[in-house]
């Protein structure tokens, strides 16, 4: 079951909380998504991890210090079908994701907090691709 929001109350919502990453913030690590929002066909959809658990989709993602991003999905929303490694960057509060070949990118707004990261993806007329909360593994 998917929840249907307001447009407009939840791009604002979402456009306030972007924020760089602080000096002891590290995005290194594994994170594993819990909850997603996507917008279809201009109806912005949530997933919640109880619907993440019981439909068995998952993304899980690690960023190591050496800029390898590593990635594992069965996301109905598709980033890089075809490759497992890419190298990531960040700039100001944009993350990127680049095919080894550097010939494809994926760019990221996020927000990262003590345990949390926030990924948003907007496409050009501002409709959201995927705004995804991953908690980061413990112990990694």
């Amino acid at each position: 079951m998917y929840i249907k929001l307001s447009l407009s109350l939840f791009k604002s919502w979402a456009n306030s909380f972007i924020a760089p990453v602080r000096p002891k913030m590290t995005l290194t690590g594994l994170w594993i998504l819990y909850e997603y929002y996507y917008e279809p066909e201009d109806e912005l959809l949530h997933i919640k991890e109880e619907q993440l658990l019981k439909g068995n989709i998952h993304w899980e993602i690690e960023f190591d210090n050496r800029g390898i991003f590593r990635q594992k999905s069965n996301l109905p929303v598709k980033f890089f079908t075809n490759e497992k490694i890419y190298f990531w960057s960040l700039s100001q509060n944009f993350l990127n994701i680049i095919t080894p070949e550097k010939d494809q990118k994926e760019v990221f707004q996020f927000a990262l907090t003590k345990n949390q990261l926030r990924l948003l993806q907007k496409d050009q007329s501002g409709r959201i691709v995927f705004f995804g909360f991953f908690k980061k593994k413990a112990g990694i």
